[in-house]
């Protein structure tokens, strides 16, 4: 049997909600011997450790401070990197890892920078790193749900992928400024121009485009496109005909405040903090803070042929992830690490995350870590046919 080296780990971007359930989960691995977490507030960074325990430390780091990031990935094995936004500081960390045949993981959403870390892929298998970007909630999760959906059919002519901002709430533990900074970010994505793959190409298109759409057993329901990764990845790595696209699913009034404050007025050169205020307001405003939404947390729907006939594939995953919008992402960064280090991931280079994951192994394993056990025999994850009539 190999017996697999323990690694050095180091979380780059800051001590928060993310953070927290990165590290919690993280430290859960018996391949690590040293799991470092920076931030420049070394308080907020102990404060992480002391709650995980296992072989955590406390590093003081300012990721701006590059000789200080230089010396820290020359001695790691792994890098994890949450630090949005990623425009500004992912190009520089991903360079720095590659120099140093430093493993890659980060959490990144957005389209130009991803695309953008694309291009170290010859660097990154030359060095012999394997790099997976967007390994968060979305697109990560979502398209790994697209893999599955996609591999049951023979032609794919359409792909949506989904999540429901209901479990995009802030986890009340953290602070108000990692608050800020996630509403801020979805701002930015709903005031500007999303990235679609259509024609066999990217497509600019307006955010937060209203759609209803068939779901197999979840029947007709209202989403609104968003500007993530995803339909720029997935066309990566997975054959699609037609149009991939990024939806969002919840409450009307959230889609309708946010319209309002990007049509309204443009975000950019705008007070950030006058727009997170409109925005709450109108939650404190609405009818009901918590809209029902009958959709599961992540889903994917592909459309096209199999064995000759028009059909519908949905793949869902209905486990709820915990600590809300920070958790979501931080444990599925977390588990990927895991599989990455027990040698799930072959490949080297730049990759999505379909391109470096078994989807079901994946899965599988975030069930175990939520339920702090091997998993049972009810599975969170689905896969449903339906068939389409010409």
């Amino acid at each position: 049997m190999r017996v697999r080296r323990q690694k050095r780990v180091v979380v780059v971007g800051g001590a928060g909600e993310t953070c927290r359930w990165v590290v919690r989960t993280a430290a859960q691995s018996e391949l690590i011997y040293d799991l470092v977490v920076t931030d420049a507030d070394l308080g907020r960074a102990r404060a992480i450790c002391n709650e995980a325990g296992g072989p955590t430390r406390a590093v003081l780091l300012d990721i701006t401070d590059e000789l200080s990031l230089r010396a820290l990935l020359e001695v790691s094995d792994v890098v994890l990197n949450i630090s949005a936004p990623f425009a500004i500081h992912g190009h520089s960390i991903l360079s720095v890892a590659i120099e140093y045949g430093c493993d890659y993981l980060d959490i990144d959403d957005d389209s130009e920078s991803t695309l953008s870390d694309f291009e170290f892929d010859s660097a990154a298998k030359s060095s012999g790193v394997r790099a997976i970007k967007g390994m968060g909630a979305s697109p990560g999760v979502s398209n790994l749900l697209a893999g599955l959906a996609t591999a049951e059919l023979d032609q794919v002519d359409t792909l949506l992928t989904g999540w429901k901002i209901a479990d995009a709430k802030s986890d009340p533990e953290i602070g108000v400024a990692e608050q800020s900074a996630a509403l801020v970010d979805w701002l930015c994505k709903s005031n500007r121009n999303i990235y679609t793959w259509e024609n066999s190409r990217c497509e600019n298109a307006e955010p937060l485009t209203y759609m209803e759409i068939d779901l197999p057993e979840f029947g007709r329901h209202p989403v609104y496109t968003g500007g993530r990764a995803g339909p720029v990845t997935l066309a990566r790595s997975i054959p699609v005909r037609g149009a991939i696209l990024s939806v969002m699913s919840g409450p009307e009034w959230v889609f309708d405040a946010l319209g309002a404050i990007s049509h309204g007025s443009a975000i950019e050169g705008t007070d950030f903090g006058q727009a997170k205020g409109r925005l709450t307001t109108a939650s404190r405003t609405a009818e009901i803070e918590v809209c029902h939404d009958p959709l599961p947390p992540f889903w994917a729907l592909a459309n096209g042929m199999r064995d000759g006939k028009n059909e519908q594939v949905l793949s869902v995953f209905t486990q709820r992830l915990s600590g809300s919008m920070g958790g979501a992402a931080g444990i599925a960064l977390a588990v990927a690490l895991h599989l990455l280090l027990e040698g799930c991931v072959e490949s080297f280079g730049v990759m999505a995350p379909e391109m470096a994951l078994n989807p079901v192994t994946f899965f599988r394993r975030v069930e175990a870590v939520m339920n702090d056990c091997s998993v049972n025999d009810q599975s969170s994850l689905r896969i449903i046919h339906s068939q389409l009539v010409s």
